[in-house]
């Protein structure tokens, strides 16, 4: 409960943490201009460690714990995370509130832009270069087992890309581009939020769905707090319906699929008017990719029925 009408809000310190934060707070500020609200900057496992993949030592909850900590010591208000970070279990005692409107959900591929070659969509004038360069390997930054999968796919005919693993926040991994790697892969949502995604001298290869389905959540800022009257009516008057229902099935996909940090597995709802469109990619298995459309009030049925054409 807060104290002298001062609501805080904990993040993770990184410079788009942060950004997500102020998003929130702006956010309850206008719709509670007599309270106070903080943003309380915080270290978590996973932003200590950067050398270790996260499938090594702990998976999402790395992001998560000590900030659940600070919301059941009642530190802190409400938490505010990545969607995509949050595990299939919270905290005891606490519960997803509330998200704000989602920002583009898509992968992006970004490398220098005289490399773009390497990676536009196939024409006459890649095809040329592919060839020229053929025997040249190309270096992706990613460690996601999801991304890499998928990728693979993509580009299964150039037999070219290898994979290194880098972590770190956006700006560190955009730096890595040009040194030991050729290209990274980022959630566009995150390059958008920090003004990074026109940058001149770099070339930006945004996936849709069927290229590459994205994490579940991706692009989503999750509002968690302590699950009572108080933080829940809070929470509800900025909380935007459409997102947290994409948000929603998403997790529910996740949750039947057993899907960790250690999975390829994507997701995406995408809710238009009354109708539904899932994209799921499983993993490994045959068939990986699945999509359907469907009523959004079906969306149980519709989820279910993929899931049971996958196992």
């Amino acid at each position: 409960m807060a104290y002298d009408n001062i609501i805080k809000i904990g993040t993770r310190g990184s410079m788009l943490a942060l950004i997500q934060a102020e998003i929130v707070k702006n956010a309850f500020e206008d719709s509670f201009p007599d309270y106070e609200f903080e943003i309380v900057p915080m270290r978590t496992e996973g932003d200590r460690n950067l050398s270790t993949p996260l499938s090594e030592f702990g998976g999402k909850g790395v992001f998560v714990t000590e900030i659940e900590d600070a919301l059941t010591s009642h530190r802190i208000d409400f938490a505010v995370h990545s969607m995509k970070d949050m595990p299939m279990d919270l905290g005891e005692g606490l519960d997803i509130l509330a998200v704000v409107p989602r920002e583009d959900a898509r992968d992006v591929l970004v490398t220098l832009k005289n490399d773009a070659f390497f990676f536009a969509e196939a024409n006459e004038f890649t095809k040329k270069y592919f060839e020229k360069y053929s025997d040249r390997k190309i270096i992706i930054g990613t460690g996601s087992g999801r991304r890499i999968f998928q990728l693979n796919k993509l580009y299964s005919e150039r037999g070219n890309i290898v994979f290194r693993n880098i972590r770190g926040n956006v700006q560190t991994r955009l730096s890595h581009i040009g040194k030991d790697v050729d290209a990274v892969v980022l959630a566009m949502a995150g390059l958008i939020r920090l003004g990074l995604s026109e940058l001149s001298g770099y070339y930006y290869r945004t996936f849709n769905f069927k290229e590459i389905v994205p994490a579940g959540g991706q692009g989503t800022i999750a509002i968690e707090g302590i699950d009572d009257e108080f933080h829940r009516s809070m929470a509800a008057k900025i909380n935007d319906e459409k997102s947290f229902r994409e948000s929603e099935i998403e997790r529910y996909i996740l949750r039947r699929l057993d899907a960790g940090c250690t999975t390829a597995i994507g997701v995406k709802a995408t809710i238009f008017n009354d109708n539904l469109c899932l994209n799921i990619n499983f993993d490994e298995h045959t068939p990986s990719f699945m999509n359907a459309l469907g009523k959004e009030s079906d969306w149980k049925n519709l989820a279910d029925e993929m899931i049971n054409n996958y196992l």
